[in-house]
């Protein structure tokens, strides 16, 4: 095979930065992980980590795993998380499947807004840790169903979810490693809709102005 070196010219920037992304030191608090397709990698490494607490003793608290992917064929670590979930390091797993024959495209936000109030039982938890990874729209559309259970199964008003959120990001309970570009028909669609926002405001304004100079 062929192998591509840079010169000695070029510039390469790179960056380092602590994770922040780690499981709670009591292992007594309640856990959300969100993680379909490849997203799951890192709360395998958190489960395996509740696996041998588990095993030496420790006391687990709630562990609600949402996983999504095409059809059950794919579903690479079936065995090992319904395993988990057989023995208590999951308490609470919630599958999302999108291809499967005559049934509608499921989510792992769908299954979000089917579970809130098992969700906000266990969000609500002053110690909850939440934990999403995943393609980022995937958890922008999770984040706007989380919010809706804030409201709607936890009585909280817009001001209330916000600084409910708010709160579990201050101290770092609300954790997030999420990547993904808008595809490019996407954004010329955002573009163009922006445009058009744009327009019917400068139309709205010369049509008050009109009217303005009229009186």
């Amino acid at each position: 095979g062929t192998v591509f070196c840079a010169k000695a010219t070029n510039v390469v920037r790179l960056g380092l930065s602590r994770s922040t992304f780690r499981l709670p030191q009591d292992y007594k608090a309640p856990v959300i992980m969100i993680g379909p397709g490849t997203g799951i990698a890192p709360m395998l490494g958190f489960l395996q980590a509740r696996e041998k607490a588990k095993a030496d003793g420790a006391e687990l608290g709630p562990c609600m795993v949402f996983f999504g992917c095409r059809a059950e064929n794919d579903f690479l670590h079936s065995k090992r998380m319904r395993n988990w979930a057989d023995t208590g390091v999951i308490t609470d797993l919630q599958l999302a499947f999108s291809r499967l024959p005559d049934r509608p495209k499921e989510y792992v936000q769908h299954v979000v807004a089917r579970r809130r109030d098992a969700v906000w039982e266990i969000l609500s938890d002053p110690s909850c840790h939440y934990y999403i990874c995943g393609d980022s729209q995937m958890a922008e559309d999770v984040f706007d169903e989380l919010k809706a259970t804030a409201k709607q199964a936890g009585g909280l008003d817009h001001l209330g979810s916000v600084e409910f959120f708010r709160k579990m990001k201050k101290e770092r309970r609300f954790q997030s490693d999420t990547w993904g570009v808008k595809k490019a028909e996407n954004l010329k669609k955002m573009a163009e809709k922006k445009y058009n926002q744009g327009e019917e405001w400068l139309k709205n304004f010369e049509e008050e102005k009109k009217e303005g100079i009229g009186e």
